[in-house]
């Protein structure tokens, strides 16, 4: 399949570093972003896998509804998810019939590019529902 060719607005620190790694690449930026974002999903990929095995389904579904309209668009955001699902886990433990204790050690001991795959995970799951679909919450990992 042939590139595609888009047309994107990044901020200043993200050209700052897709430049840097194209001088020690010697590439050009499009190839950088390319490169860059295929290690990305791939990373998540792997993420996600290692996510699914360590959370139940009951789990993974208290832990997409405590992410269901929560805005992740910022870094910061994403450390944030832990103090969320502590906030919330008395909810969440009753409404999804899991232990909160264990809820919020596993996701307070996650590491940040585990917090960025369940935010991917969440984001796409809760757009599908807004699309209109009924996703399996079990699959949001895969």
């Amino acid at each position: 399949m042939p590139a595609e060719k888009l047309s994107v607005t990044l901020s200043p620190d993200v050209v700052a570093s897709i430049d840097e790694r194209q001088a020690a690449g010697r590439t050009n930026r499009s190839g950088v972003i390319d490169r860059d974002l295929a290690r990305y999903y791939e990373t998540l990929k792997a993420a996600r896998h290692q996510l699914r095995v360590l959370f139940n389904d009951a789990e993974l579904s208290a832990l997409l509804d405590n992410l269901n309209g929560v805005w992740l668009t910022e870094s910061i955001a994403l450390r944030l998810i832990p103090l969320n699902v502590v906030d919330s886990s008395a909810e969440l433990a009753r409404k999804w019939k899991i232990d909160a204790i264990s809820l919020t050690n596993k996701v307070s001991n996650l590491h940040h590019v585990h917090l960025c795959a369940l935010a991917d995970a969440a984001e796409r799951y809760w757009s599908a529902v807004r699309d209109g679909k009924d996703p399996d919450p079990a699959e949001a990992l895969s």
